[in-house]
């Protein structure tokens, strides 16, 4: 029994000194593999760190363009740094313009929306606005309401459906409005029967720029327009004596008008 466990162990001991010379072995194998890293990774760094230091000189140095001419030459990173550089500076260029585009769109804006002087808003002041008028010692020329001919007419003419509405204007005129002629002015004053008070439009001839005429009835009565400075238009429908009235009020105008028109250029509508 003595004799077979020493054989046994002298067998075993060869074994475990094979393992722990394996054991020994994978360790400084390790060992020289993680050394290897180390270098390689300081060394990649030392190299990248002086190629881009190097392009960075070169553009300091020399313009890009020659940089890229004797572009062949350089290594592959390099060359990679130097386009890095380029697009850096392409980039600024393009912010440059960006901004001075800028600075350009706001200085027009600020012209644009510049506001005007105050004195441009200024309001022209209308000369007869604060005058006054006298109409104490007027002198009355005509004072009437519509010929009674034209209700007559649109009366009878409103048997028909057509007519109606016209008919209706004319017997209103007729009962409600009143012309009045003085040596002052010209006025029409109106009055319906069932209102309290009454409307008056007043212009005094020195507002009155231009007087016409038109005649209606077969000329036993007329329309008149009479226009003033401001462009507004005072009517007389179916005026009596119109001729007349019309030679009156043009004599007492302050200018008189100096248009082409005659008695059958005014329309009434």
């Amino acid at each position: 029994g003595q004799a077979t466990s020493r054989g046994f162990h002298s067998n075993m001991q060869p074994r475990l000194r094979t393992a722990s010379g394996r054991h020994a072995a994978s360790r400084l194998a390790y060992a020289a593999f993680i050394a290897s890293t180390i270098a390689l990774v300081c060394w990649s760094h030392q190299t990248s760190t002086g190629v881009l230091s190097s392009a960075l000189h070169m553009r300091a140095s020399r313009p890009m363009a020659h940089t890229f001419a004797s572009g062949a030459s350089l290594s592959h990173a390099q060359r990679q740094a130097l386009r890095v550089c380029a697009e850096e500076d392409d980039f600024e260029k393009r912010m440059d313009k960006i901004s001075s585009a800028g600075r350009r769109m706001t200085g027009t804006e600020n012209v644009a929306t510049e506001k005007p002087k105050a004195a441009s808003f200024s309001k022209k002041s209308n000369p007869y606005e604060k005058k006054t008028y006298d109409f104490s010692n007027e002198k009355t020329f005509y004072e009437g309401p519509p010929h009674r001919g034209d209700a007559v007419v649109n009366t009878v003419l409103g048997a028909s459906l057509v007519w109606l509405p016209l008919t209706v204007a004319s017997l209103t005129r007729a009962v409600s409005i009143n012309y009045v002629i003085t040596d002052q002015r010209v006025s029409v004053i109106t009055k319906a029967p069932w209102a309290e008070n009454a409307t008056r439009i007043d212009a005094p001839y020195d507002q009155i720029k231009k007087v016409e005429s038109v005649p209606r009835g077969i000329g036993l009565w007329g329309d008149m327009a009479v226009t003033t400075v401001d462009n507004n238009v005072l009517e007389f429908r179916s005026l009596d004596n119109f001729r007349e009235i019309q030679k009156y009020v043009r004599e007492n105008m302050p200018q008189q008008d100096n248009d082409d028109f005659g008695e059958e250029d005014y329309v009434s509508y």
